[in-house]
């Protein structure tokens, strides 16, 4: 059983990190991962209770998730908007730091 339940986990969090592939990291689309893993895990389950194939379940999980390019979409511009902020914040403390170290002189 418990195999089983480890092999339906495993299969979700590979179609959510698939389906976030190319994403920067960020604490918002870790956070939305596993809401998007419970939710399928509890839909999954919902469908096997009702005499669901697992397979077939799976399926229907993912299709009542509907459309999630823009979630997607969303998630990756967030990753370059942190990604150009933290760049841009890299930027400036070496601009000040040349700044404060030419005033040295």
């Amino acid at each position: 059983m418990n195999v089983k339940k480890d092999s339906l986990d495993k299969k979700i969090r590979n179609y959510i990190e698939n389906l976030f592939a190319g994403v920067g990291p960020s604490q918002q689309l870790f956070d939305l991962k596993e809401e998007l893993f419970i939710n399928m895990k509890e839909k999954i389950s919902d469908y096997n209770s009702r005499g669901m194939e697992e397979e077939q379940a799976f399926k229907e999980a993912v299709i009542s998730m509907g459309d999630l390019s823009g979630l997607v979409d969303d998630m990756r511009k967030l990753g370059q908007d942190k990604a150009r902020q933290a760049i841009y914040t890299t930027m400036t403390a070496r601009i000040s730091l040349a700044g404060i170290i030419a005033g040295c002189y």
